[in-house]
């Protein structure tokens, strides 16, 4: 029964100390509290330190915890800074003025029968950091169908190279191949779990937000060109939402939440009411409801309740 599940390798620390670690959130003024506190835990072990205090074994877990963290937190808010020197998703662009990133060939979908291919080459491209090279000539080959785990030190660029895949920075990422990155928690709001999920399938939330309105403008209408034109319309939204699968995507929406241990509370209650660990959950449902071709975890089952 997945609502009983316990997850206790996870449940290191108090609620408290793993939102305080917890990844980026979409919520600038969370962001800003969250990283004050973190750095406030931070100094006042440090502090402890240097004036010769003696640091528990918990003590020494934490200080090293909060310190990964903190590197985590710095590259992705370099990741998300804006860039001065050209577009976030440009090919061979800056994400964050102080990320160069270049590529050799381009990259290109492997061909199959497949409209997507079997999987993404990037021949050769390089990442630099300032003046420190993470990547140099490296080649990403990622098969369709397979999960990769990508491995390194803190500080050494894996968050980095994630967000340049999904931010398309690597030359000519095809436009036909969809890339989720899920490294930040949902954001908190009024909106339920659910209504949150059904809202991140843009395109079905597009069309659903369009014939609520040709619907309105045709209860208003009179009978002219605009009416026959809009009723015209709305038979196209009506097919669209129907090939999208809209009459089933509440009940994939609950199944997936009940299956990551969602109570029938939860899921119809306003996420603002939700811990940033159920939050994460929520970032991780969205992705399985959206099933992209290419979905980038990044440190997914950190901080989950």
């Amino acid at each position: 029964n997945p609502r009983r599940t316990t997850l206790p390798w996870l449940r290191a620390g108090t609620r408290e100390a793993r939102s305080k670690i917890a990844p980026m959130s979409e919520d600038e003024d969370e962001d800003a509290s969250k990283l004050a506190a973190l750095q406030a835990e931070l100094a006042t072990l440090r502090l402890k330190a240097k004036e010769g205090g003696k640091l528990s074994g918990k003590d020494k877990r934490q200080l090293k915890k909060l310190e990964a963290a903190e590197e985590r937190w710095k590259e992705y808010a370099a990741v998300a800074a804006p860039s001065a020197d050209g577009d976030e998703g440009s090919s061979g662009g800056a994400i964050g003025s102080q990320f160069v990133a270049t590529s050799d060939g381009g990259s290109r979908v492997v061909q199959s029968a497949s409209s997507l291919g079997d999987g993404l080459e990037i021949p050769s491209f390089s990442i630099r950091a300032g003046s420190v090279e993470l990547f140099t000539n490296a080649r990403l080959s990622l098969k369709k169908g397979r999960k990769y785990g990508f491995l390194g030190p803190n500080g050494r660029g894996k968050s980095t190279l994630l967000a340049h895949i999904a931010n398309r920075a690597l030359a000519n990422i095809p436009a036909g191949l969809s890339i989720l990155l899920v490294a930040q928690e949902a954001r908190a709001s009024s909106a339920s779990a659910v209504e949150v999920i059904l809202a991140s399938h843009e395109e079905r939330h597009a069309l659903a937000a369009e014939e609520a309105r040709l619907e309105a403008d045709l209860e208003a209408a009179e009978g002219d060109e605009a009416a026959d034109a809009a009723a015209m319309r709305l038979l196209e939204v009506y097919d669209a939402l129907e090939a999208l699968g809209r009459d089933s995507a509440e009940a994939q929406a609950r199944a997936i939440l009940s299956g990551l241990g969602f109570s029938a509370a939860q899921q119809d209650g306003p996420t603002e009411a939700l811990s940033g660990g159920w939050r994460m959950r929520l970032a991780l449902a969205k992705a399985l409801f959206l099933k992209p071709d290419l979905l980038l975890l990044d440190e997914p089952t950190n901080h989950l309740d």
